[in-house]
């Protein structure tokens, strides 16, 4: 039904930018053209990551077809797209951006504008890493969206959340908003946080962080889990949350991943849960010889043999059988 124009035009070179290859491309529905698209590239001509405007130029039944249409186009010639959006506008796509597997990167205070509001910087990737899933359990795991900003903020106040992130004291509201929405050009963290939220029936009930163990795209992940939305979220929900990070994270190609908890009265932590996740080697000691074990904690690490052979892990095995034609 929707297709892109069969003879998109390039258009001349915007003068306050120097990239030179901002290209048109019209949206038609039956031979109707029912939205125009621009795109260019982010840093340089040519360059692989497009940003992308789209404006709807005639009635439509489907005018986010129409859009869709038109980002499938500009993947013909890019791996990422992104794009602007207000703070309204956001709230009000963010769960089909979600959907799509768009995530917010980045945003920007509009301090000047007659309405003063904060725009985010949306990013699509193609092939598009699962940043969106479900655990057994029917919690839904996704990267944090805009309107999420606020709850986060007020749980990363909270020390034995962010304590394990490697905080000795809880970050100020402004640090946790920069950590998770960036502003443009701004030095990369001291360590790469991924944020994603857990939601159990769209609602936020905690989140889970996850990085790199010693350098930026280590393959090697630790993932730390507060569940604060819930009073008493129980064993069996927890190791049912942690079995689909982890396999998250191997299906987007981590080689090993580590959790940790709190050592407990009895100071060893809490092995046999951590079993029932292929966690079986306690490597505390290990961690310990280079000084990255926060006192009062326990290590466990897992590799995809240990994970999906563990109890919980088992349920995953078709994963494990797509990762393995992947890489095969």
């Amino acid at each position: 039904m929707w297709a892109a124009g069969s003879d998109p035009f390039v258009a001349p070179s915007d003068p306050s930018r120097d990239d030179g290859d901002q290209r048109v491309t019209a949206i038609r529905d039956g031979g109707r053209c029912v939205g125009i698209g621009t795109d260019r590239g982010w840093n340089f001509a040519g360059d692989w990551v497009r940003e992308i405007q789209f404006a709807q130029v005639a009635d439509s039944s489907a005018p986010l077809s129409a859009l869709r249409a038109f980002v499938d186009a500009v993947f013909g010639r890019a791996t990422v797209v992104r794009w602007w959006q207000s703070g309204q506008s956001a709230a009000r796509y963010e769960k089909l951006w979600e959907r799509w597997g768009a995530i917010a990167i980045s945003a920007v205070h509009r301090a000047s504008e007659p309405v003063p509001g904060d725009d985010f910087l949306y990013e699509l990737t193609r092939p598009n890493l699962p940043w969106r899933f479900r655990t057994r359990r029917g919690l839904v795991v996704s990267r944090p969206r805009p309107s999420d900003i606020a709850q986060l903020i007020a749980w990363s106040q909270d020390a034995n959340i962010v304590g394990p992130m490697g905080y000795s004291t809880p970050p100020t509201e402004s640090q946790m908003g920069r950590l998770l929405l960036p502003p443009l050009g701004a030095p990369p963290p001291r360590r790469e946080l991924t944020f994603h939220v857990i939601r159990q029936h769209d609602r936020p009930i905690g989140l889970f962080v996850e990085y790199p163990w010693d350098y930026a795209n280590d393959t090697i992940r630790e993932l730390d889990i507060a569940l604060p939305g819930l009073a008493a979220p129980g064993t069996t929900l927890i190791v049912d949350t942690f079995a689909a990070m982890i396999d998250n994270c191997f299906r987007r190609g981590a080689t090993r991943v580590i959790t940790n908890s709190r050592a407990g009265n009895s100071g060893e932590g809490f092995p046999r849960l951590y079993s029932l996740l292929g966690d079986r080697p306690d490597v505390t000691d290990s961690v310990n010889v280079y000084g990255f074990a926060p006192a009062g904690r326990r290590f466990y690490a897992t590799s995809s043999a240990t994970f999906y052979a563990s109890r919980a892990g088992a349920r995953y095995r078709g994963c494990q059988a797509a990762i393995r034609d992947r890489t095969a």
